[in-house]
């Protein structure tokens, strides 16, 4: 039986439920009333869908045997959490239990992912389960290339309820309508208030908290760059000059040593937080690199950078609290002095990322031993990609949770980046998305063909358990990946990686290739639904090849193959209809936002491609 996540206890009986097409869902008028409607709606969808009955909500009072039952619990079994829930599976019922609105939450996406695998004939079992971890999140990128529509984040939502997470998170810099940021903000497509407002409801009410998370202190570079904020700058702003996804990652923070940095940062984090009902604002005060190296030279050489962080963070993390709020921050820069986290607010919440592969656990440990509260946070590895990295973020997320259930940390934050552009799609990150769900609600982590095998089932409805397994393999075909792609524009061919080599770039399509052939295979076996994401798939798989090949090129550059100048139109062109479709698939799920410096690479090395 394929659910995710896992369950604590799982015990198969005998005999099979049989659903029939004029069965039930029967309830308390109490609890009907107490638990929102889309729950029933998307399990009579699930029925109607997968068995072809039409059920209905009905009174307790009618109980008939081969119905769904839904009862309100507070025994010793359901009563240890508000999170935890029962279902019982024989040949005469299904009974599911629960004390509160998030037990049944939980017990109803689980029922449903049983009929998405069964049907209308359900083996019987008792499934005894609650979380062990309390905070379950993930964190959505929407500034560096990406700013979703509505509808789309919606769409993530539901995707998080059905995996029992419990937080998101949507990473802002610019890609907010700020009323004092017009200037920031007027080319970006940017989400709206109103926008925020209506899916912090959404979310609210499917048991998702929608978490504010703001750039306050470092990574403010469309902020920095223009002329009414560049004065607040830490270095010199640069407007005018080229613009580099590398320098809009590595500098652009605040120089702290003039008051208004403060209050700019202040009257941001009151602003956003106005449009949230959540209990937390996460702050960032991430990777703030240039702090003390321009404008606040002199304060650190008196105080030291480790100080003025420290301070400003102080400051912020105490105005938030007076807010009412609960603050969270990255904790890359303080967790190198951990002892430092005494002098922030009780209430802070400090948030531990690491993305390595091989992650240690010393960062983690570190935190713990101060006492101080704690998420670690894992990501999907798929920034910089065209599809991510899966067996990394396996490792990585599997590494993490581990930490945080070893470490009483309070939560896992699971993150997804799209640095330099975010050119994969974000529907990609789905089965990152699901290991963090998985590992986090349950600390027996399975290995990753497992775990791949209740992907391929649960999400994309493959009865041969393969297509997890196909898709894991599709990023370590990337050998001219979209990171080399930029680094060799913005820092020239010369440094191009040592792993693309002619030999790489050969083998790497070569799989591309073996691959797109296997998920033509298996297409019959999918949903409707997940055909169409096979088709952004394949399209990914031909991205793949189609920069691989570019970077044939790029080595015969490097290396001085040409006597003259590139002279292939023919690539050229197919990059030139590439980016074309890539636009129309963009829009299915973003807004335009910064779609545009996504062409202006392609643009660039078309016209290197045509100088012959």
């Amino acid at each position: 039986m394929h659910i995710l996540p896992a369950p604590k206890q799982l015990e198969m009986k005998e005999g099979k439920f049989t659903l029939p097409y004029d069965a039930h869902i029967s309830i308390s008028a109490d609890l009907f009333s107490s638990l929102p409607s889309y729950l029933f709606n998307e399990l009579k969808e699930d029925v109607r869908t997968y068995t072809g009955a039409e059920i209905e909500v009905t009174s307790s009072y009618y109980e008939e045997k081969g119905d769904i039952l839904i009862r309100e619990c507070k025994d010793e079994v359901t009563g240890k959490s508000a999170e935890a829930y029962e279902i019982q599976v024989s040949e005469e019922k299904i009974m599911v239990l629960a004390a509160d609105v998030k037990g049944f939450r939980y017990a109803i996406s689980t029922l449903r992912q049983m009929i998405r695998e069964y049907g209308a004939k359900i083996p019987c079992v008792k499934i005894c389960d609650m979380p062990d971890l309390p905070n379950r999140g993930f964190y959505h990128d929407v500034t560096r290339g990406r700013i979703p529509t509505l509808s789309s984040l919606k769409k993530l939502v539901d995707k998080m309820a059905y995996y029992k997470l419990n937080q998101l998170q949507l990473y802002v810099e610019h890609s907010f309508a700020f009323e004092s940021e017009s200037e920031v903000w007027m080319d970006d497509t940017p989400l709206r208030p109103s926008d925020m407002m209506e899916l912090d409801a959404y979310a609210k009410e499917r048991g998702v908290e929608l978490i504010p998370s703001l750039s306050t202190f470092g990574h403010l570079y469309k902020v920095l760059e223009t002329k009414t904020f560049g004065e607040l700058c830490e270095l010199t702003a640069e407007r005018g000059n080229t613009y580099s996804f590398i320098s809009r990652q590595e500098h652009h923070t605040l120089n702290i040593s003039d008051e208004k940095a403060y209050k700019y940062a202040v009257d941001r984090i009151r602003e956003y937080a106005s449009c949230f009902s959540s209990k937390y604002i996460n702050i960032c005060a991430d990777e703030t690199f240039d702090l003390g190296k321009g404008k606040s030279a002199k304060l650190a050489k008196d105080i030291g950078t480790k100080e003025m962080y420290v301070n400003f963070v102080k400051r912020l993390c105490k105005f938030v609290i007076s807010l009412g709020k609960i603050p969270m921050f990255w904790g890359d820069v303080i967790v190198g002095s951990p002892e430092k986290l005494s002098e922030l607010p009780e209430e802070t919440i400090l948030l531990n990322w690491g993305y390595s592969a091989n992650e240690l656990e010393d960062n983690i440990k570190k935190v713990a031993e101060t006492g101080a509260k704690q998420y670690a946070c894992p990501g999907c590895c798929s920034w910089n990609e065209f599809v991510p990295l899966m067996p990394e973020s396996y490792s990585n997320i599997s590494r993490m949770c581990t930490y945080a259930h070893r470490n009483n940390a309070i939560g896992v934050l699971n993150t997804d980046w799209g640095d330099y552009g975010h050119v994969n799609d974000p529907e990609f990150s789905i089965p990152g998305m699901i290991y963090g769900a998985a590992f986090s609600w349950n600390k027996d982590i399975p290995e990753m063909d497992e775990v791949n095998k209740s992907i391929s089932v649960i999400e994309f409805e493959d009865k041969t358990e393969k297509v997890a397994e196909i898709i894991s393999k599709i990023g370590a075909c990337e050998v001219f990946d979209w990171h080399e792609t930029i680094w060799t524009i913005e820092r020239g061919e010369d440094r191009i990686a040592d792993k693309v080599t002619r030999e790489s770039l050969t083998k790497g399509n070569e799989s591309a290739l073996e691959l797109k052939d296997r998920l033509y295979e298996i297409l019959p076996q999918l949903s409707e639904d997940a055909r169409r994401r096979a088709a952004k798939y394949q399209f990914a798989l031909d991205s793949i090849i189609l920069f691989n090949r570019l970077g044939f090129i790029m080595l015969d550059i490097k290396e001085r193959v040409y006597e003259e100048d590139v002279d292939d139109p023919v690539m050229a062109s197919e990059l030139e209809k590439w980016v074309e479709h890539f636009h129309r698939s963009w829009l299915k799920e973003s807004r335009e936002s910064e779609f545009y410096r996504v062409r202006d690479i392609v643009r660039f090395y078309a016209a290197m491609l045509r100088q012959g």
